[in-house]
């Protein structure tokens, strides 16, 4: 209870302030809006919800845009503007393919290593990472074999994660993917690779508090891990598909549950070169 008079206290305190920033936003000619706007930056910033009585400011124009895309109707998303849950609405979306952030990391604000480019959700998003070249068109491989010639990813195997980011780029949820296998370099086949992929999920705490949960694996459009024919072989690669589901609530807003639904498609190779492909549903 004390949680729902906290966040009723935050949505009247943003109301009386964002006059000035939405009469600036409109082109009024208003020039005394600096503390205003400090305030919304800072609303901002925190993902606290912001109530707006329409799509006036560019981050307000701009969840508009993308909600539009993605099907939700004009009054559920006004009442998302009245209501400050605008700010808790999936806006942007990246991935990161070199990231070691720990299970129970809840910064939502961090940078995030070996991040691709940060992409609008219109509708959805998609993308794709293969290291099979290099800046100079050369073959990459993730390590040199030894005398043997068998050689093991494990954690060199790159953890793809997806995230999706509102309109301020503050992370709401992350889902990722690592897939283990073996290989022998001279034969360029893939001998052995992890029973299940590891699979990690998490929703940021003040997302969570805005409507956000994990809705579960979706396992409908699940393959492998298993082997695939590439480079000539029938065992050339191993490849892993995994798709997660995210549940989207606004508090106080009566609209339809949204889903998100981020998917990993994995494809590691015997030569040690790996693909991986994403998109958000």
């Amino acid at each position: 209870m004390s949680g729902l008079l906290l966040a009723a206290g935050t949505l009247a305190a943003a109301a009386a302030m964002l006059q000035p920033v939405s009469a600036q936003a409109e082109g009024t000619g208003s020039s005394d809006t600096s503390g205003a706007s400090a305030t919304y930056s800072d609303l901002l910033a925190s993902g606290d919800p912001i109530p707006l009585d329409s799509a006036s400011t560019p981050e307000a124009q701009k969840f508009d845009s993308v909600a539009a895309g993605s099907g939700m109707s004009a009054a559920d998303r006004q009442q998302m503007l009245e209501s400050g849950s605008w700010v808790s609405y999936p806006v942007y979306a990246t991935v990161s393919v070199d990231d070691g952030v720990s299970d129970d990391d809840d910064d939502a604000t961090s940078a995030i290593s070996g991040v691709q480019s940060v992409v609008t959700m219109t509708p959805q998003v998609s993308g794709a990472f293969d290291t099979a070249s290099s800046s100079d068109g050369t073959a990459v491989e993730d390590a040199a074999p030894d005398g043997s010639g068998y050689i093991c990813t494990g954690a060199t195997n790159p953890t793809y994660t997806i995230y999706a980011m509102n309109v301020a780029k503050r992370k709401i949820y992350r889902y990722s993917l690592h897939e283990g296998y073996c290989r022998e370099a001279f034969q360029q086949i893939v001998t052995s690779f992890d029973s299940a992929p590891t699979i990690h999920h998490h929703v940021y705490k003040w997302a969570a508090l805005a409507g956000w949960s994990w809705g579960g694996q979706d396992l409908s459009g699940s393959k492998g891990p298993e082997y695939y024919k590439t480079l000539g072989k029938s065992h050339g690669g191993v490849k892993t598909w995994r798709e997660g589901q995210f549940n989207y609530s606004p508090i106080r807003v009566p609209v339809g549950q949204v889903q998100f639904f981020p998917w990993i498609h994995q494809y590691g190779r015997g030569n040690g070169t790996v693909k991986d492909t994403w998109d958000i549903d």
